[in-house]
């Protein structure tokens, strides 16, 4: 069986790169074993390689204003890097974000959530863990700097949604995100439709004061 080859089914993922958000899961393969290239040893221990290991650290970040978490370690994202969210609801990013999800819902809240060392902006340099505090199950897409959108699968934990991702910046959310104000919320075409309304009501309302004002001091001239 010199010359034989044997394949072995296995599943794999590769943690804190860009490979392990972009495939969100296992990948499947094969190994290959070519017998002829095999050699013989007695040593049957396997013995992992720390050295790398034990010069990160955890790295955790937190915006206090919408309890959005950011979880990593140095070897990903600097430890002096600060997190940055705002909740978008106008201007032309938010534009391209209400082009991308135009076919999905009007109904989602966009995010823009990113990285600053000594106001630099940082990019991790693998896969991040983001926390949206949530009380149910999110759907989350990333905004791409392209103009188009990728979901991003997560889980419920302990309270907050987790999603996995290599790269901040522009997040829509679909679902209610614990602690986010309601004036933050995307509107919808019927909530502008109002606005528009009470803004004309309030712009004729004035107007007719001003017509009772003058016609008064009209009347008034005249008496004199």
């Amino acid at each position: 069986i010199s010359d034989a080859v044997t394949y072995v089914p296995v599943t794999f993922y590769v943690p804190d790169t860009p490979m392990d958000s972009a495939v969100e899961g296992e990948l499947t393969a094969r190994l290959r074993f070519s017998w002829s290239t095999a050699t013989a040893t007695s040593d049957t221990t396997l013995v992992s390689n720390d050295d790398t290991a034990s010069d990160t650290v955890a790295v955790s970040l937190k915006d206090e204003a919408t309890g959005i978490r950011l979880e990593t370690n140095s070897g990903i994202l600097s430890i002096d890097a600060v997190l940055s969210v705002k909740i978008l609801t106008q201007g032309s990013d938010y534009d391209v974000a209400k082009s991308a999800m135009s076919a999905i819902t009007e109904e989602w809240t966009l995010y823009d959530i990113r990285a600053y060392v000594d106001g630099t902006e940082v990019s991790p340099s693998g896969a991040v863990e983001l926390y949206f505090p949530a009380d149910e199950e999110l759907t989350i897409y990333r905004i791409n700097s392209d103009g188009s959108k990728t979901l991003l699968k997560g889980s419920l934990e302990d309270g907050y949604y987790v999603i996995r991702t290599s790269s901040l910046g522009l997040f829509t959310v679909i679902g209610e995100v614990a602690g986010a104000t309601s004036d933050a919320k995307t509107p919808s075409v019927g909530d502008t439709n109002d606005l528009d309304l009470m803004l004309l009501l309030l712009l004729a309302s004035c107007g007719a004061a001003g017509t009772i004002l003058v016609t008064g001091k009209r009347k008034k001239i005249v008496r004199k």
